[in-house]
């Protein structure tokens, strides 16, 4: 069963566990107990942002990855994508980080976010600067310079700002 009023959909990261749940089970036991006709849309009302690149905003069309599924759940959906942004080697809004840290403070019930389609792109992201994994996630062991680095970075710092605010 659903407890303490904590739904997930897919692999969402959610900001009431920090955690993405494993989809094989816990995304399973989820739709057994969303079909059910008897009981209330989960995700209704919920909030839902969304940072990343053209596969969250949408590229031409304007219509990402999440857009559908949060009108058919009448979801409060903000999002904070934009075509062409990166986690690594990017400035401004088109670094995924600086969407975050612009986007608001309010608490949402649900973050996701891609990020590597345009960072696969740049060639050295790949090879001489991806860096390795930290064994401690303490940002300022962190090497932004590098994708993995910048990724855990980023990770570090939804946390702080959504999950930590919500404890």
């Amino acid at each position: 069963q659903i407890e303490n009023d904590k739904y997930y959909v897919f692999e969402i990261f959610s900001t009431d566990t920090a955690t993405v749940l494993n989809p094989s089970t816990e995304y399973c036991e989820f739709f057994k107990i969303y079909l059910n006709k008897d009981l209330t849309n989960p995700l209704k009302d919920r909030s839902v942002y969304s940072f990343g690149d053209s596969l969250m905003y949408g590229h031409y069309s304007e219509v990402g990855m999440i857009d559908s599924i949060a009108e058919e759940n009448n979801m409060n959906y903000t999002k904070y994508a934009i075509n062409g942004a990166t986690i690594w080697g990017s400035t401004g809004s088109y670094n995924i980080e600086n969407q975050v840290t612009s986007a608001s403070n309010t608490v949402p019930d649900f973050i996701i976010f891609d990020g590597l389609m345009n960072d696969d792109s740049i060639p050295s992201s790949y090879t001489t600067n991806l860096g390795s994994l930290s064994n401690d996630f303490d940002a300022s062991l962190l090497n932004t310079s590098t994708f993995y680095g910048a990724m855990e970075h980023l990770l570090y710092t939804l946390k702080n700002k959504y999950l930590i605010k919500r404890r």
